[in-house]
């Protein structure tokens, strides 16, 4: 059901993005935005990968954790991706942001002509910048 104390949480903030995968970020470059309306969060923001690890999937950390449970068979929210001098893998059409369920890592992924996705790999000095929305737990 809903519920009045869901709506009246209204919230704006910044955070500091973080990667996982030992890949380490600028700290100059790596802080996010978002409004939170009740369980509903958007966040924008861009992070620069400070190390060449290339045989890492880079993945970031979200302000707060996903909703467990998204119901009929859904498991993730996706988002929008630009990347700028970072390597794009081969074959990839356009880029994307996954966060899934009960979680706060969002991957950082390339979507293929097939419907495949395929991670992006840190890669020294690339910019990713990203938005999506999402239910907070």
């Amino acid at each position: 059901g809903m519920s009045s104390e869901l709506l009246d949480h209204y919230e704006e903030g910044t955070w500091t993005i973080t990667a996982n995968n030992s890949v380490t970020l600028h700290a100059s470059s790596n802080l996010g935005s978002y409004t939170r309306v009740g369980r509903l969060v958007t966040c924008a923001g861009q992070a620069r990968v400070n190390d060449d690890n290339s045989t890492a999937e880079l993945s970031l950390n979200l302000p707060f954790t996903s909703l467990a449970t998204l119901g009929e068979g859904a498991n993730l929210y996706q988002g929008s991706l630009s990347i700028y001098q970072s390597t794009s893998p081969a074959s990839v059409l356009w880029g994307t942001v996954q966060n899934e369920a009960n979680s706060i890592i969002m991957a950082v992924q390339g979507n293929k002509a097939s419907a495949a996705t395929t991670a992006f790999l840190a890669t020294a000095n690339g910019y990713y910048t990203f938005t999506i929305s999402y239910l907070a737990a």
